[in-house]
């Protein structure tokens, strides 16, 4: 139904952590419906994408990231984990 999944996007210099709901609108409402729980367990605003006129929904926070300096993907992976820690537990209660 959905899965967690990052990615960089080199030309905006950003690193995205996203939860996909590849075909279920029901559960993006129902994990929306959450969205203030989740937010302050979290400590992240969501881009929240219910994207009507598609299958998929997505809930993203984006990273600004320096990509191409090595000196800094320690902590650029130090956020990813972070953040998919705090996705895990926040989103887990209502999938």
């Amino acid at each position: 139904e959905c899965h967690v999944s990052i990615s960089q996007i080199q030309t905006r210099n950003e690193l995205v952590a996203e939860l996909y709901i590849s075909d279920d609108k029901e559960l993006f409402h129902t994990i929306h419906n959450h969205r203030t729980e989740i937010e302050k367990e979290t400590g992240i605003k969501f881009d929240w994408r219910e994207l009507p006129d598609r299958k998929a929904s997505r809930v993203l926070t984006v990273h600004k990231a320096e990509l191409r300096d090595s000196e800094k993907w320690k902590a650029q992976f130090d956020w990813i984990i972070d953040v998919l820690l705090k996705m895990k537990h926040a989103f887990k209660p209502y999938i």
